[in-house]
């Protein structure tokens, strides 16, 4: 088994917890988290880092609800989703088939595959949400280029003030 590389770049910056009713310009509220689609191609790891800048993670999927959610969201702004997938926090890296939430930590217990996946075709050790099959999960190789979930839980919302 192939492990992927993952390039590490630090962000440093003064962050102050606070606690929020509204999502940041950009996001969308469900629940208690907030997530914006980000409407450029990158690789997960790339994904990741631009995540992390604005202070939010690539999103995490738990619940039933929260994938009935991501699929209404994407599904009504298909039109501007100009990859094939979206990228999701999600990644096997230690074990293949042993997917995990990437700096979450913690394996992912509830799963919503597209049929037939994770095929792990060609070392696809990411997680996306796959637009030909109506958003569901599939693995994808994680140097592919595609646009990605942004998730800022609302407790846990950083005011970003750089020095």
């Amino acid at each position: 088994m192939l492990i992927p590389r993952v390039t590490v770049l630090l962000f440093l910056a003064t962050t102050t917890r606070v606690s929020c009713e509204n999502c940041p310009s950009g996001f969308v509220r469900h629940v208690e988290s907030c997530y914006s689609l980000v409407r450029f191609t990158a690789t997960w790891a790339d994904a990741a880092v631009y995540c992390q800048a604005i202070g939010s993670h690539l999103a995490y999927v738990e619940t039933a609800a929260e994938q009935t959610f991501m699929e209404g969201y994407l599904k009504r702004e298909s039109s501007t989703i100009h990859s094939s997938g979206v990228w999701l926090g999600g990644l096997t890296y230690l074990t293949e088939n042993e997917w995990q939430w990437g700096f979450k930590g913690g394996r992912i217990t509830n799963t919503w595959w597209s049929p037939g996946n994770p095929d792990h075709d060609g070392d696809q050790f990411c997680l996306m949400l796959y637009e030909s099959q109506a958003f569901k999960w599939d693995d994808a190789a994680c140097s592919y280029g595609h646009y990605f979930l942004c998730e800022l839980e609302l407790e846990d919302a950083p005011n970003i003030t750089g020095k």
